[in-house]
């Protein structure tokens, strides 16, 4: 596997959509992964 030094190795795309009672799970369990060059993008869908 090929190493970037200019961006995020995974990038993790939200999309949320009457978020309800999952909405903090989801973030929680997120952020709380091990990669260590992430980005999230939690996108409200309407």
């Amino acid at each position: 596997m090929a190493t970037h030094d200019n961006g995020p190795a995974v990038s993790i795309v939200m999309p949320i959509y009457n978020p309800g009672e999952f909405l903090f799970q989801s973030m929680d369990s997120v952020m709380n992964q091990t990669f260590a060059q992430s980005q999230t993008e939690a996108t409200g869908m309407r």
